[in-house]
């Protein structure tokens, strides 16, 4: 991969900008790497995919803890966890500018049909969360993840 060296310090502003503190800043420099690969599918989702499992339960046992019921946990998961959401924190923040090409190209680097998709599906704040958790393990990942979504705002 090219530019390791201007990759690594725009990710250490993103775990700035998100306050944490990581252990391996690969994991991270993993969550925002948009490069293609087989099946138009991009290198970080198969870690985005591990991070929505870990919001999901982070978000159900807290639900569970504060002593909801299943219809309430059920729905109040199913708005928190929503792409909707998710996509309006990636906004927000900026998060998805920190994706980068296999050239070692920032989003804001990049124009027209090359740019990468940022849309209503969004994966970036999952990419991020499952970073967090192989970094960091599960508790850490679960109570960031729940701190992280209460300072954005989600009902939880």
């Amino acid at each position: 991969m090219k530019n390791m060296s201007k990759i690594a310090s725009r990710i250490k502003k993103l775990a700035k900008k998100l306050n944490y503190e990581y252990d391996n800043i690969e994991f991270l420099i993993k969550a925002m790497n948009r490069e293609p690969i087989e099946n138009n599918d991009y290198a970080n989702q198969s870690l985005a995919t591990l991070g929505d499992s870990v919001l999901g339960l982070a978000v159900t046992e807290k639900l569970y803890k504060e002593g909801f019921g299943k219809e309430e946990i059920t729905n109040r998961k199913k708005e928190i966890v929503d792409n909707k959401s998710l996509y309006g924190i990636s906004e927000r923040l900026g998060i998805y500018k920190y994706y980068f090409n296999g050239e070692g190209k920032f989003y804001d680097e990049v124009s027209g049909r090359n740019r990468f998709n940022h849309n209503e599906h969004d994966d970036s704040v999952e990419a991020v969360i499952g970073a967090i958790y192989l970094d960091k393990g599960f508790e850490y990942a679960k109570n960031w993840t729940v701190k992280f979504l209460r300072e954005q705002g989600e009902n939880i």
